[in-house]
């Protein structure tokens, strides 16, 4: 099987080069994102922490998607404030492709608090050559001076199928040119499955090239990322020094389970145990949670101490292939009984629940007609944070919090 594997490893390369195969572990990062059908779409992500103190579970970040045409268009990402419970604004992508001139240019901002608005942060484009691969990207700073975008760093890409090899070069813009700053080089082994990648930088003061370190990637027979080994050079010495290490697990069907990293001392050398994630599925093949785990130095036991948790939703024909979301409004909140949730310009509604932090449905309602404010009563519930989502022709999504 293993044979069969890499001759048809080998013939694809053959066309295309072992540099797609780079990106095997995206498999699982489109799946993150899309789905593991089409028509299912990651409308939001909250984000919990754990309070050791009391033991709770607590809100630390919430992020909303829209989609057009079946991608992903924009991403608004918001901070809880704890001291006035409720979500501030944080941080804003939109990504617009240009199909006629193939690039795709991502904008991204910052809520200024200070004027309440979104703030230009940065920009890039990136650019696609005829066969779809990226050709490169140039990336922008925003003068708040003159209001304009400033060219910044330049990446580009380049392979060549037949040594096996592929490049990535960074570029800065310098004095109206691009100054080429450092390179990454990377050569493949098809039968061990395994990629190199060399990284120099320039240095400034004396003008030379500097090797600064090597990332190997090894595959497993169905290409997808199984390890990752990250190295500095030791100027000094002459070799490198480990200074890091990742590995990943898959189930049957090829989705990520588990990531491990350790992190090696600067000092000593010794290997520590660093990041530990664990990846939750539905039904669907949807990824609807993504567990971090720390490990206690004496016991040496894996504690889930911050969560992701996605929702989903499936994608209505009515609206072709955009999803939109909108937030919910609740007073008051928190509260000890019970609150009224506004439902103004709110109609068509199909589905309403109330959910824990863990993402399980704890409450269904039923909403007859178009109603303006719907009583939502605290009766057996635990005192905490919930999560209320109306399904409607957008979905709504609000926080609530019984004391």
């Amino acid at each position: 099987m293993r044979i069969i594997s890499l001759l048809l490893l080998m013939l694809v390369s053959e066309f295309s080069g072992f540099s797609q195969f780079l990106s095997g572990d995206c498999c699982t990062c489109y799946a993150y994102e899309y789905g593991s059908q089409s028509n299912y779409f990651r409308d939001s992500s909250l984000y919990i922490m754990l309070n050791r103190e009391n033991e709770t579970w607590e809100e630390s970040s919430f992020a909303s998607y829209n989609y057009n045409n079946g991608r992903l268009s924009e991403t608004v990402s918001y901070y809880f404030d704890r001291d006035n419970y409720q979500r501030l604004g944080s941080y804003m992508q939109i990504k617009n492709p240009d199909p006629v001139n193939k690039n795709i240019e991502r904008l991204q901002y910052r809520w200024d608090r200070d004027f309440q608005n979104w703030k230009e942060s940065s920009r890039s484009v990136s650019y696609y050559k005829e066969n779809k691969k990226l050709s490169h990207t140039i990336n922008f700073k925003y003068d708040d001076l003159s209001g304009n975008w400033e060219k910044n760093i330049r990446n580009e890409s380049t392979s060549n199928s037949k040594l096996l090899a592929t490049s990535n070069t960074t570029k800065k813009w310098i004095s109206g040119k691009w100054l080429t700053t450092s390179e990454n080089n990377c050569t493949d082994d098809l039968v061990k499955l395994q990629r190199t990648c060399i990284s120099s930088s320039l240095n400034e003061e004396t003008g030379l090239w500097e090797i600064s370190r090597k990332t190997i990637y090894q595959y497993n027979t169905d290409m997808r990322l199984a390890q990752m080994f990250l190295y500095n050079f030791n100027k000094e010495t002459n070799f490198w020094k480990p200074i890091h290490e990742s590995k990943y697990e898959y189930d049957q069907s090829g989705r990520k389970t588990e990531w491990y990293s350790w992190n090696f001392d600067k000092d000593t050398g010794e290997k520590k145990s660093g990041g530990h994630q664990q990846y939750i599925y539905d039904k669907h093949g949807n990824n609807t949670e993504v567990l971090s785990l720390s490990q206690d130095k004496i016991t040496k036991e894996w504690t889930v101490y911050r969560k992701q948790v996605n929702y989903w939703s499936i994608q209505s024909e009515e609206k072709g292939r955009e999803i939109l979301s909108g937030t919910l409004t609740v007073y008051p909140n928190p509260f000890a009984d019970r609150a009224l949730l506004n439902l103004s310009g709110i109609s068509n509604i199909k589905k309403m629940e109330l959910l824990n932090l863990n993402g399980k449905v704890v409450r269904n309602y039923k909403v007859k007609g178009n109603k303006k404010e719907l009583v939502i009563e605290k009766n057996e519930l635990m005192p905490g944070m919930y999560i209320i989502k109306v399904s409607a022709d957008k979905i709504y999504t609000g926080r609530i919090i019984i004391r």
